[in-house]
């Protein structure tokens, strides 16, 4: 039994290829999970907008739409999923979504109207990310703080590479440009989601914590009330802009400021990509406590703030050959401060939320992550187009600040915590030692991490 009350993993066996891999047992079955997930994801979400565009007939403005308003109903539904899921048990969640994402992928081929596409687009939404909360805090119960924060980013590992196979995939699907050829994506998606909820039945079912009276309705939320946590999951938010940055305002940077050739817009994504598979495990060294996953933040809004800079100064001149330095530079700054910033997030998150609570707090923290991808997009492109290098600066300064902002808010939030002895939770195959197991209905649902 490890610290926190978390399952320690099983010994892992000698060899090269053991060290590469995550700990046997539930860790690697969830490493598996997450790369298969990351496939189907891949490939339907870079294919499905061209889908209902080319397809269905909406415009661009009409399908981007879709995605923002099902990111806006997730930031009001996030609390009570959050809590429903402590409710029913993270792993339940995780797999109750994923069986229902897939029917509802097959009635997505259906969709012939916007309203009808609104509609489905808020219910895959609400499933996706459910799913996720579950799984996050299934894996934050599970294992202790160390091992959580290995296997996240070894998953963030996996997950960028299972990205590439489906994004990859999907293309051979826009350069047909069939409908059937389309209609495969989701087909494919529904398959890999219900084969994913099958793969986590395989993992040990842990106690669900009845609540007390004054838990007993879904409609409060403590998380929410929490302000020092609601505070941290903002700030971690606020980095995670970065993928934006990434994705969306150095691609179109590249094309309209700089003398840089088009197609380094792509280099560089790919570049970002490989150093994220190779550098997070070891980036993630040191997260695993609040104080250690503090002060990664503060470095990675550091990182930030200068690849910011960098990728002003990248307009500057007429030299290809300065600007192509300059901006390999400042993604290399960029993906350094991906890899600290993310690390960070889970040492905060799971260190400053109670264990029986992984669902409600987890919920609460992705709204932060919620907030930057429905603002985070309009006030980069807004910033380029109309102060162009200064508005590079001015986000120089707000990762600045953040930096500057860390440390107090970090030491405010461990503080409270001190002051509320929480209690911890446990898998039901794994008992604290002189405490009675609870007794296991279904053996065969809790079996044992050394089993798998």
């Amino acid at each position: 039994m490890t610290e926190g009350g978390g399952s320690a993993p099983a010994q892992k066996p000698e060899g090269r290829l053991s060290r590469l891999l995550p700990d046997p047992g539930p860790p690697r079955v969830l490493a598996l999970s997450t790369a298969l997930y990351g496939t189907g994801f891949g490939f339907f979400s870079s294919g499905t907008p061209i889908y209902f565009h080319r397809i269905v007939g909406l415009s661009v403005s009409q399908v981007g739409l879709g995605v923002t308003l099902a990111a806006v109903v997730w930031m009001l539904a996030a609390p009570v999923v959050g809590r429903f899921t402590d409710r029913i048990g993270t792993r339940e969640m995780a797999v109750l979504t994923g069986f229902l994402q897939a029917p509802l992928l097959l009635i997505a081929t259906k969709v012939t109207s916007f309203s009808g596409y609104i509609a489905i687009m808020i219910l895959l939404g609400i499933a996706e990310r459910a799913g996720a909360v579950g799984k996050m805090a299934y894996i934050g119960q599970l294992l202790d703080s160390e091992a959580r924060v290995r296997l996240f980013a070894y998953n963030r590992s996996v997950i960028n590479i299972g990205m590439t196979v489906g994004v990859a995939l999907s293309g051979l699907a826009i350069a047909q440009d069939t409908k059937t050829a389309y209609l495969w994506l989701f087909y494919g998606f529904a398959a890999v989601s219900a084969a994913n909820s099958t793969l986590m039945l395989l993992l040990p079912r842990l106690q669900v914590k009845k609540p007390s009276r004054g838990e007993s309705s879904l409609r409060g939320n403590k998380a929410l009330r929490d302000r020092p946590f609601v505070l941290i999951s903002f700030l971690c938010g606020l980095t995670a802009v970065c993928d934006t940055i990434l994705t969306l305002a150095l691609p179109l940077w590249i094309v309209a400021q700089t003398e840089a050739p088009r197609p380094m817009a792509a280099w560089l994504i790919g570049l970002n990509t490989v150093l994220v598979v190779l550098f997070q495990v070891r980036a993630s060294k040191g997260a695993d406590t609040p104080e250690g996953a503090g002060h990664k933040l503060r470095h990675g809004s550091i990182a930030l703030a200068l690849s910011c800079a960098v990728i002003g100064v990248s307009a500057l001149g007429d030299s290809i050959s300065l600007a192509l330095t300059l901006l390999i530079v400042a993604t290399m700054l960029l993906t350094v401060g991906e890899l600290l910033t993310s690390s960070a997030q889970w040492g905060l998150q799971y260190g400053l939320s109670p264990r029986h609570s992984q669902g409600e707090y987890g919920a609460v923290f992705s709204i932060g992550y919620t907030v930057q991808s429905v603002i985070g997009p309009v006030a980069l492109t807004a910033l380029m187009e109309s102060v162009e290098i200064a508005g590079w600066l001015l986000m120089t300064l707000i990762f600045a600040a953040l930096a500057v902002g860390t440390a107090p808010a970090v030491r405010w939030a461990v503080a409270t915590r001190r002051q509320e002895g929480e209690e911890q939770e446990e898998p039901i195959d794994a008992p604290m030692p002189g405490r009675r197991a609870e007794p296991v209905i279904d053996t065969e649902e809790s079996v044992r991490a050394d089993q798998l």
